[in-house]
């Protein structure tokens, strides 16, 4: 058992130090992209350059994409560091807010931008980056991470927040106050090809929809990792004494402990349920306290 959940630890290390890679590159390019379009000077193609960049979702979602980036890759390091043995939710969500956000931002340039304004508007310069590449990385960055649960359907009101600000915002600059009178120019086609109370409805509702789509994938692959580790975890453990197991644990805590600091103490709950559900008789609260009594044996022994 020990050797499985050993190796089960260089996976997730390896995961998690292409995910801090990951989360590094999508900031610096980022970064670099929001500085390109702050110092070019606007033109015919591109007439949102210098200050007007944030009336354009594209680089508002992918400095959101950023934030979170930058959020997740120190935390990614403390898992490869064996410091956490998962992202906190509230991270995740920021950075799951940012994914939706890019991926709007990317389903956008590919179906409507590319096709009716060209390879100059859609792929070139800092669009190559912002429209395809930050998108692109972020859906893997995701999917190399994990929270300690399933993402709910209710979160994802809150991973949406940005974008209704954005509408909104969009909204009254190019609806209610019109570019003749102060507003913005019809970036997106909003009252362009349909009315605006046809178009922004359909609008909200495709963004809900990747959430969904998003959701969906991530908790599905979650699910499919988790069975895969459980066949794993029944064929090493399902003949090994209740006592066996205790002890395995016990084992599995000092030795978690050797990597760890005492006061960051790292309980991998998730698999203690996995392998508390391969025996009737012991319970995951059995097996967290004798995983505890493993960790902190030292200081037990030094104060005995």
């Amino acid at each position: 058992m020990n050797d499985e959940l050993l190796l089960q630890k260089k996976i997730f290390k390896i995961k998690y130090l292409c995910a801090a890679i990951v989360a590094i590159a999508i900031f610096i390019m980022v970064c670099v992209a929001v500085v390109i379009g702050l110092v070019t000077k606007p033109n015919s193609q591109h007439p949102e350059r210098g200050i007007l960049v944030f009336h354009l979702f594209t680089f508002n979602s992918n400095i959101l994409m950023a934030v979170g980036a930058l959020i997740i890759a120190p935390l990614c390091i403390e898992c490869f560091r064996g410091k956490r043995t998962h992202i906190p939710l509230w991270a995740f969500l920021v950075m799951f807010s940012g994914v939706i956000s890019v991926f709007t931002t990317f389903l956008f340039a590919m179906s409507l931008i590319l096709p009716l304004q060209g390879a100059e508007a859609g792929i070139k310069g800092v669009n190559a980056i912002l429209h395809v590449v930050s998108p692109v990385l972020s859906l893997v960055l995701i999917f190399l991470t994990d929270t300690d649960r399933k993402i709910k359907k209710r979160y994802l009101i809150l991973t949406m927040i940005p974008f209704f600000i954005y509408s909104v915002v969009y909204f009254i600059y190019v609806i209610v106050c019109k570019a003749e009178i102060g507003g913005w120019r019809d970036i997106y086609k909003l009252n362009y090809y349909l009315p605006w109370y046809i178009s922004y409805p359909v609008m909200i509702l495709w963004v809900f929809l990747e959430c969904l789509l998003l959701r969906f994938l991530h908790n599905k692959l979650d699910h499919t990792k988790t069975i895969k580790i459980q066949a794993k975890i029944n064929k090493r453990v399902k003949n090994i004494t209740n006592e066996n197991l205790l002890k395995q644990v016990y084992k599995l805590g000092q030795r978690t402990r050797k990597d760890s600091d005492f006061d960051n103490i790292i309980i991998p709950m998730k698999d203690l349920r996995l392998i508390a559900s391969t025996h009737k008789h012991i319970t995951d609260e059995d097996l967290f306290l004798e995983y505890v009594k493993g960790y902190c044996s030292k200081e037990i022994e030094s104060k005995a």
